[in-house]
């Protein structure tokens, strides 16, 4: 067990710094909540047949929340595949470290191309369906 120790303790020291670099994120957009989820949701109501409806009491408060613990997870993804590669990396042989790079920019560009297809595609066609 305590030959694992160290490799433990880098492996938390990496989550601590994703968790911290989430938390700056969050804070940082928190100010802006209604703007944010006026911007994205304005597409949306576009698309939509009909009106949003607040079904709960706390609907107003948490919807525009859940956003913004979103957003920020999408913005803060390419530091949390960094922090997992910092971490990965020392135990790769030269040539498994050359052919990360490519993997990695191209992990982050399908990452945000899927949410885009998932925005201006999939949600359209859910809103019309469910209406």
């Amino acid at each position: 067990m305590l030959k694992y120790l160290p490799h433990l303790i880098e492996l938390r020291s990496r989550l601590i710094r994703c968790v911290i670099a989430y938390a700056v994120i969050l804070i940082s957009l928190f100010p802006f909540t209604q703007q944010i989820f006026h911007y994205i949701s304005k597409y949306l109501l576009r698309m939509a047949p009909t009106k949003l409806i607040a079904t709960g009491v706390t609907s107003t408060f948490m919807v525009p929340l859940k956003l913004i613990l979103m957003v920020s997870i999408i913005l803060i993804m390419p530091y949390i595949l960094y922090q997992a590669w910092t971490f990965v990396a020392p135990g790769l042989y030269k040539k498994e470290k050359k052919s990360v790079l490519p993997l990695l920019t191209c992990s982050c560009i399908l990452f945000y191309l899927g949410i885009t297809f998932a925005y201006f595609i999939i949600c359209p066609l859910a809103l019309t369906f469910f209406a």
